[in-house]
């Protein structure tokens, strides 16, 4: 006679945590990525794909703040926060939260943070704000790239 289980959840393990909310004001003019005056270093990606990027004025957001909890790829992270269309922030929203912390102070930024953008093209990109050497360092990776695991303790930031 075969073994049978019956009666087994399986349950998704917890990937994120929420620690906070964050209001983001609404902008009243356009938002050029390249006239922010932030020490910073980037990596290629920030220079082709948002660097001279453009931005309407937005309005009041609130974004939430999670914190990676095991190392997981961006398809997951972006499944457990409910999909592309309802995470993406606008550049404009970062740098007020970067405008907050210009000397990588403490703050509601950590030493390694996502979000998620479209960049120049109108293309989802994943924006990676890191410290490198006592400065911001801007990276842009494209989502589908499933070699990349994300390590426990990045911040992911998403739009709510």
């Amino acid at each position: 006679m075969p073994f049978l289980l019956t009666n087994i959840k399986i349950v998704a393990e917890e990937i994120l945590r929420l620690m906070d909310d964050v209001v983001i004001p609404a902008t009243n003019k356009n938002f050029i990525a390249s006239n922010f005056a932030i020490k910073y270093s980037c990596d290629d990606g920030f220079i082709r794909w948002l660097l001279n990027k453009t931005e309407s004025p937005v309005e009041e957001v609130k974004l939430s703040i999670y914190d990676l909890l095991i190392p997981a790829n961006i398809s997951l992270i972006i499944e457990k926060l409910g999909g592309r269309e309802k995470i993406v922030t606008s550049v404009a929203q970062i740098f007020d939260l970067l405008y907050r912390q210009p000397n990588c102070e403490k703050g509601l930024l950590g030493s390694s943070n996502l979000f998620f953008i479209y960049d120049n093209n109108g293309i989802f990109r994943i924006f990676g704000v890191t410290i490198l050497s006592g400065e911001w360092y801007f990276f842009i990776h494209p989502p589908y790239d499933e070699g990349i695991k994300y390590r426990r303790g990045w911040r992911i930031f998403a739009a709510k």
